[in-house]
């Protein structure tokens, strides 16, 4: 059915689904029955600046999305020019949310403890000291242990692993799941994940990118999607009325 739906809006028909929420065990969730949609970028990958952002604002103003920097990849990414201060605080202006994923994005579980805390801290200084938002935080890669989550926990009170969550037990701010899209992902593959969630009365759900590439670009050896990919996602969103908003912002109404 949830496919049958998704071909329907690619095909420009209207539709809505509107599930019940269940209650949760953490945070309570909401009560209007359709979830909050939280859109992240990963890795300050100079697309994120040149071609995402721009993308967001053409479909709707009021979409705003949360980009996880690990400060090493600014200004010279390892994909090219990146993503710079100047960049970020242009996207915080328009409500977008800057958040913590490292100084130098490595495997935090494979560091010394002292070596993790570095990691972590350097990069929420860098956040704070360039008035920018600093409480969102992503374990790169994924991979984190029961000490660096500690470790984390003490600077960010909003934390996203690379689990994939459906939240009908309510809401964890420090456990924060997320749907990783891919180059083989479709624009009907992320709107079934999001009528997945509306189906079963999930309260979020968040999409995660990384580069976003122009439809004529040569594709790359990391995630990353199409730009009319993102588009079409951005216009089901925008025709379903769905909110969307930056994870920080999302934590505040859950």
């Amino acid at each position: 059915m949830r496919r049958f739906l998704t071909r329907l809006f690619i095909a420009g028909f209207g539709f809505a689904l509107v599930g019940s929420c269940l209650p949760g065990s953490n945070v309570p969730v909401q009560t209007s029955g359709e979830p909050i949609v939280c859109i992240t970028f990963d890795d300050a990958h100079p697309t994120v600046w040149t071609v995402a952002f721009p993308c967001m604002r053409s479909v709707d103003t009021n979409f705003r999305a949360t980009h996880f920097c690990p400060m090493i990849f600014m200004d010279t990414n390892v994909n090219g020019t990146g993503v710079t201060l100047a960049h970020l605080k242009v996207m915080e202006a328009a409500g977008w949310e800057t958040a913590g994923h490292t100084w130098h994005h490595p495997d935090l579980s494979a560091l010394t403890p002292d070596s993790a805390e570095e990691e972590i801290t350097s990069c929420y200084n860098y956040l704070v000291r360039n008035g920018l938002h600093h409480a969102s935080f992503a374990y790169p890669m994924g991979n984190y242990n029961a000490a660096i989550q500690a470790q984390v926990a003490k600077l960010f009170p909003n934390i996203r692993t690379a689990h994939d969550y459906l939240y009908t037990d309510g809401v964890n701010r420090k456990d924060l799941g997320y749907f990783a899209v891919k180059g083989t992902h479709t624009t009907a593959d992320i709107i079934d994940r999001v009528e997945r969630a509306r189906a079963v009365g999930s309260p979020l759900v968040i999409i995660g990118f990384h580069a976003v590439l122009t439809d004529s670009a040569p594709a790359i050896s990391t995630y990353y999607s199409r730009e009319s990919i993102l588009r079409g996602f951005l216009q089901y969103l925008k025709q379903q009325q769905l909110p969307v908003m930056t994870i920080d912002s999302a934590m505040r109404v859950l």
